[in-house]
């Protein structure tokens, strides 16, 4: 989950997410915001589908922000949006904001 208001470089700059010490260093915000590309992208190809971000608030230290948003306000922040379809896909999302690990997350 994010815990920065400068999203905008969130594709790379570990500060902008809250990571334990043992995520930090293995290239997590590429893969977080590839994972959000390749949702958008996925979501571009059927106009009559919905794109859900899913995941909870997993980390108490981090107070009261979740997963699911966090990848919507990085989508905002980075564009992201505009790579497929003209950010149409956008008006099709939402999120999840109760999923408390990968399995609720399915």
């Amino acid at each position: 989950m994010t815990i920065s208001g400068h999203l905008n470089d969130a594709g790379e700059d570990e500060s902008d997410w809250f990571l334990l010490d043992y995520q930090k260093g293995k290239g997590l915000p590429q893969t977080i915001v590839a994972h959000i590309r390749e949702g958008i992208r996925q979501a571009a190809m059927d106009p009559k589908s919905i794109l859900v971000f899913s995941g909870g608030e997993t980390r108490a230290n981090a107070g009261p922000v979740n997963e699911g948003t966090s990848y919507f306000r990085v989508s905002d922040a980075m564009n992201l949006w505009d790579e497929h379809a003209d950010g149409e896909v956008r008006s099709r999302t939402t999120s999840e904001e109760f999923a408390v690990d990968s399995f609720e997350n399915l």
